[in-house]
């Protein structure tokens, strides 16, 4: 690995926060792994591009803000918006309270349906929404440029930027890791998704899924949900609050590419 990144990681893997799930034993890879902006000065500021997405003043998840066409869209998880009147919806980015703007209209949707059975019904699970921005916010949209359009094995390292619930802040967990052919047998014939062993909690979904390539770092997916390893893929794991086992559970991202269709 080069010597600049292991700086990298290095930086933004200090002062790590107190585990809000685990099982105590800090050796074991289970605890929380997750840090906030603030404990970093080397926050890339490709991160800055993810943001809570809140109704009526409720944050009801994350969402990722790209540039299409050179207008600003928030890309999220569709369970997200899911049924609620997009007009009293607003996505308030991470970097800055007031770089935040009104979502004005659903320009695309997952075309499934709740009857899907998992995984399936995940590649359908997603919200683009066209944003109306505050006057003088700062724009921190992803370039398609920047978006990756599929997952090749060099890319073995992750990073995925999402709300947390128990913090009320976006957090980042980093040096997580795409994982075997066994456990992407969970997956098959799926065609849009992708697994990893990233922590997470509730308010995650719609956060983005980030990966180091030769070019940088490049947004790969939107964290969509979760699937048991061991027990009926039509189980979901805990909801919020509960602790989050990785022994158990993969954590299922949907690929942006193709949604964006680069």
């Amino acid at each position: 690995m080069p010597r600049f990144f292991c700086s990298f990681l290095l930086l933004l893997t200090a002062n790590a926060t107190a585990s809000v799930f685990g099982d105590g034993d800090p050796g074991n890879g289970v605890e929380d792994q997750r840090i906030y902006r603030q404990q970093t000065t080397s926050w890339p500021a490709l991160f800055n591009a993810v943001g809570m997405v809140a109704c009526k003043g409720e944050v009801k998840g994350s969402g990722v803000l790209l540039n299409l066409d050179g207008r600003p869209v928030v890309l999220t998880a569709g369970h997200v918006l899911e049924a609620k009147a997009v007009e009293v919806c607003e996505y308030q980015s991470s970097a800055n309270p007031w770089d935040r703007g009104k979502l004005d209209s659903i320009l695309d949707v997952g075309d499934g349906t709740h009857e899907d059975p998992l995984p399936y019904r995940y590649e359908n699970d997603w919200t683009l929404a066209a944003v109306a921005p505050w006057p003088g916010w700062r724009n921190w949209a992803i370039s398609q440029d920047q978006i990756v359009a599929n997952h090749s094995p060099e890319m073995a390292m992750a990073f995925l930027v999402g709300f947390d619930v128990v913090s009320g802040q976006v957090k980042a967990h980093l040096r997580c890791n795409f994982g075997s052919a066994g456990q992407t047998s969970l997956l098959s014939g799926t065609t849009g998704l992708v697994w990893d062993n990233c922590h997470s909690m509730g308010g995650a979904s719609g956060g983005a899924l980030f990966v180091q390539t030769p070019k940088g770092i490049g947004l790969l997916g939107i964290r969509i949900g979760s699937l048991f390893i061991s027990e009926s893929e039509n189980s979901l794991p805990p909801e919020m609050g509960d602790r989050f086992d990785l022994q158990r559970h993969i954590n299922v991202s949907l690929l942006v590419a193709n949604i964006v269709k680069q």
